[in-house]
């Protein structure tokens, strides 16, 4: 039903809650089938069988938020996220990824390029082993950067821009090196 019920392209916010399908609506795959040029901020919430995020996501020319909370069953964040050749998520300044509790892998190679003005960026509740390296090196805006109960992460590091580092619950976190701007760091319950 939710396939049917795209929005009209002049929506600005959108969410998402309760969406129960194996897969996310066409509109949301592809932004040829409905252009949401003007959409700045989508938060989608309880994802309870959705095993990808979005691919059209990133080409969207005014998206400043995103949120995605509870989507258990997403296992891998790949190229798809984010488009080759072309700067994927141009605008995008708030990204927050909650209770992916299964997550254990997100692709970004260091030559796609993307979110250039990021600036806050949280995790949280996950089993993430690393950053990819497209991270750091691409998201030259970042100044804020919180992880909190990632299960297999053990080390960060390389952030040119992050003034603010929020740490807790890593277990299996170990290195944290090249933060030449830091000026904030919390830790928080990373027994080594």
């Amino acid at each position: 039903m939710l396939d049917k019920l795209c929005p009209p392209p002049g929506v600005e916010d959108l969410e998402i809650k309760g969406y129960f399908g194996r897969q996310l609506p066409s509109w949301m795959m592809s932004t040829s089938m409905v252009p949401l040029d003007n959409l700045n901020t989508l938060l989608i919430d309880d994802l309870a069988c959705c095993t990808q995020l979005p691919n059209g996501l990133c080409q969207l020319p005014s998206l400043q938020f995103l949120q995605v909370s509870r989507a258990p069953c997403i296992k891998h964040v790949g190229t798809e996220f984010m488009q080759v050749g072309a700067a994927s998520f141009p605008r995008l300044n708030k990204l927050i990824f909650i209770g992916m509790v299964e997550w254990e892998e997100w692709e970004w190679e260091e030559e796609v390029q993307a979110m250039p003005v990021l600036e806050d960026l949280k995790i949280r509740s996950c089993k993430l082993r690393c950053i990819p390296p497209g991270l750091a090196s691409h998201a030259r805006a970042l100044k804020k950067l919180t992880i909190w109960r990632v299960q297999q992460l053990q080390s960060i590091e390389n952030f040119a821009s992050v003034v603010e580092l929020d740490l807790g619950c890593l277990p299996d976190l170990t290195r944290i090196s090249n933060f030449p701007k830091l000026r904030k760091l919390d830790i928080y319950c990373c027994p080594k």
